[in-house]
């Protein structure tokens, strides 16, 4: 029997392109249901090893949709659906109905409600468990929140799978860096990239920037901090290497997400703020403090210039975080989601309560 599997994003970005074509490789056939993403996230027109059925969503009274007819039908292709958890998209529900006439395995892939936990909160994740064939979550930290968040008998059908990227990691870390700091990721609202400009200033280090970042953008933080450098946004992975290969650290101001893996990959101590249930997603949880990052008070300046001035009087200690932090994203599942993806969804069918 074929085994045919549909995978719903809002968006198609650069990251998520390596795993679809990893899951081609374990199922018969895979198609994505994704919008076309903007230039910031780096997708380019290119053959893909998987199908993509490109979608406008369409806002219908605070939700996003697509035609439900259209959608049915391309579910009744495909023995398996992974639908990104976010509860403003029609298509969630409509996966749930076509689990209902078809018998289609559905999954949910995402943060697993983490930030909240209101009854509201829990009343809703728990009827999505119970509806469906199982949760993904992110990682272990995001699985054991909603865990715990669910009543007993749902549990089991909470996993999880590393969110991470298909990067290929630094061979060796680099004890000897200069006094400059890593960031990676767009100028989003929540990045507080002003704030990490402000404090590599106060530390004296040169902040390098990766991530597009428009003229009247740079000249408002160079009005912060002379010495930042402006990469501009940049895919391609050795490019990357080349321009931070001599960092310090990476450093993440604001509400950090996958930049934290990137730092990792790059063999680069993570600088985050502690408070897991404010960042963009669960990947910050994979920080621990001493080990593989350093860690500071959210929103708190004088706290970040103290880590990155530690960061920079330590080399010895800069070093051993460095190297941990290349370990852990080579222990991670990295390159191994779309494999780890393909064992969860073809376990034995859990029985609906």
């Amino acid at each position: 029997m074929a085994k045919n599997l549909l995978f719903v994003q809002p968006v198609l970005t650069s990251y998520r392109v390596p795993l679809f074509d990893d899951l081609a490789e374990s199922f018969d056939k895979v198609t994505v249901v994704a919008a076309q993403a903007g230039v910031d996230y780096g997708v380019k027109d290119k053959s893909y090893k998987f199908d993509l059925k490109q979608i406008s969503w369409r806002r219908v009274l605070g939700f996003y949709n697509y035609s439900l007819s259209a959608y049915l039908k391309l579910v009744r292709e495909h023995q398996f659906v992974v639908h990104f958890g976010d509860f403003k998209y029609l298509t969630l529900y409509y996966s749930l109905i076509a689990r209902l006439i078809f018998g289609t395995k559905v999954f949910v892939h995402g943060q697993g409600g983490y930030k909240k936990n209101s009854f509201g909160k829990r009343l809703a994740y728990s009827a999505l468990v119970c509806l469906t064939n199982g949760y993904i979550a992110y990682n272990e930290y995001a699985a054991n929140s909603l865990k715990r968040s669910l009543p007993q008998f749902l549990r089991s059908k909470v996993s999880y799978v590393n969110n991470s990227l298909y990067l290929k990691p630094v061979d060796a870390i680099n004890k000897s860096p200069n006094m400059e700091i890593a960031y990676i990721g767009r100028l989003r609202e929540g990045s507080h990239v002003e704030m990490l400009a402000q404090a590599c200033k106060a530390a004296s280090l040169r902040l390098n920037v990766v991530g597009m970042v428009s003229p009247d953008e740079q000249q408002r933080l160079l009005q912060i901090h002379h010495d930042i450098i402006f990469h501009g946004a940049l895919f391609d992975e050795e490019q990357i290497k080349s321009v931070l290969k001599d960092c310090l650290a990476g450093a993440y101001a604001g509400d950090a997400g996958l930049s934290v893996v990137h730092y990792m990959a790059l063999g680069l101590p993570v600088v985050v703020h502690s408070d897991i249930q404010r960042h963009m997603g669960p990947e910050p949880a994979y920080v621990i403090d001493g080990v593989n990052g350093v860690l500071f008070q959210r929103s708190n300046v004088e706290s970040l210039i103290k880590s990155l001035v530690q960061l920079r009087d330590s080399i010895d200690d800069r070093n051993y975080l460095s190297i941990q932090a290349l370990n852990h994203f080579n222990g991670s599942d990295g390159s191994h989601m779309g494999p780890a993806f393909f064992k969860l969804l073809n376990q034995v069918d859990v029985p609906n309560v």
